[in-house]
Order: C-alpha cells, then structure tokens, then sequence
C-alpha cells in the first residue's frame, strides 16, 4: 500500500486501504487504524483532493487524542493540517498547528526517523506559505541533512524542491532552476510519480516567474514544457484537481 502511494499509484494505494479498512472493522488494531487513516488522507492529498484529506487527518487527530500511545500520528496528521490551512484557510490556526507539530517532534519517542524526515517537509511547505522564509530554510536544510544521515532519497528530493522553491521566493532564479533540475532528477530516477510531477509544475511556476520579469520567450517555452510534463504525469495518476491545478497555469502562461 506505501509502496504504490510512493511511487505514486495512488488510485491503487487508495483501494488498498479502503480493503484493509473493512477487514479492520471487525477487529481492535487501532495502530493499523490511524495508520490507514494517515496514508489515506497523504493519497487525498496528492491527489489535490484537499477536503476529503484535510477529513482524514482531522479524523487521526480525534483517534490520536484517544490513545497517547498514537501522538506519533497526532503529529504527522497536525503537519499536514497546517500546511493545508496555510494554504486554503486560517494562517493563524496554521501558524498554531506548525509550532504545536514542530514542538512535538523533538518530544515524542514514537514518531520514527522517515517521520520526521517528511514532517520537515511539511511545515517547511508551510512556513513558506506564511511567509517565514528564514524558518523554512532552516528546516528545508534540516530535512536534506537528515535525509542525507538517514538514506531517504525520495524526502530529500522533496527537501530539495522545497528549497528551490524558497530561492524562487527570493528570487534567486538561477539556484532555484539549479534546484528544480536535481530535484527532478532523483525522482525521475526512483520513479516517485506524483512528487514528479509536483516538481515539474514548481519549474513551470519558476519559469513563469522569471518570464513576467524577463519577458523572456525562453522561459515561457521552459515553463509551457516543464508544465505539459506535470499535466501528463497527473493525468496517469487519474488526479483530476491536480490536473485543473496545472489547466490553470497553462492559462496564466498563455495570457
């Protein structure tokens, strides 16, 4: 089941859970439960599907508050919330959710090594989108060392994007295409789909801005390519949202 939502079968990682769910009904395993509940809700997530996510996570939130011996999932899914809500709703409730999560990873004794790995990436995601720059840069840098430390090729990809998606904030286009590249390349290389496909959309949303900047022709045909790659991916994902994501780019760039 991780392993398709990995490399971004997430259609068929989703069917896993939901069979696994059922033959659970019958049975007491919580952890199996909110594990479900979790992997469940990054799928939705992937899949731009943010309601039925943000429902999972909030779900795993209400299990977790019911058994300590599950905080571990409390702080995943609390990750996750914040990167939402920074995004779609309250940057307040977001701003809480991150400090709350970020405290907890250091505390909890259950939350694993690629636990905190991907949490890094969450709320790096999610200091960006609230504008702390500095915060996300120094997690962005936290993630990839402790990528590096622990062998996790495919968080510090997504660390990696992260961070090019910092440099495109500050506009330090030359690092943040730098970035892009080797991004893409570990995951191309690992077959990781979906986060593929996130980071040729980020190229697009790069190479627009340096367009608008630039008016360059050059980079409006970098950015429509790096855009068609992110559109097809997400289409084998049968990922509809996302594909209206990037419908919406292309849009913009033709403008």
């Amino acid at each position: 089941m991780v392993s398709n939502r990995i490399i971004g079968c997430i259609r068929e990682a989703i069917e896993c859970y939901e069979k696994s769910g059922k033959v659970l009904g019958t049975l007491d395993a919580k952890q199996t439960e909110i594990s479900i509940l979790f992997n469940t809700g990054l799928c939705k997530l992937a899949l731009w599907e943010i309601e039925a996510a943000e429902d999972c996570f909030n779900s795993v939130c209400i299990l977790a508050e019911e058994n300590s011996d599950l905080d571990d999932y409390m702080t995943y899914a609390q990750c996750c919330l914040a990167m939402i809500k920074s995004r779609f709703g309250s940057r307040e409730d977001a701003f809480n959710l991150a400090e709350v999560a970020f405290s907890s990873i250091s505390t909890s004794t259950r939350v694993t090594l690629w636990g905190i790995g991907h949490s890094l990436v969450t709320l790096c995601l999610t200091y960006k989108n609230l504008g702390n720059l500095k915060k996300s840069f120094e997690l962005c840098q936290r993630a990839i060392f402790h990528s590096e430390e622990n062998n996790f090729t495919q968080i510090k990809a997504k660390a990696i994007s992260c961070l090019a998606e910092l440099f495109r904030e500050q506009g330090e286009f030359a690092r943040a295409i730098f970035h892009h590249s080797e991004a893409i390349e570990i995951l191309d290389k690992i077959g990781a789909k979906s986060d593929l496909a996130e980071a040729y959309y980020q190229l697009a949303l790069t190479h627009k801005k340096m367009g608008e900047i630039s008016q360059s022709r050059e980079s409006f045909l970098q950015a429509m390519s790096a855009t068609g790659y992110a559109y097809t991916l997400f289409n084998e994902m049968q990922a509809p949202r996302q594909v209206e994501k990037v419908q919406i780019a292309m849009e913009c760039f033709e403008k």
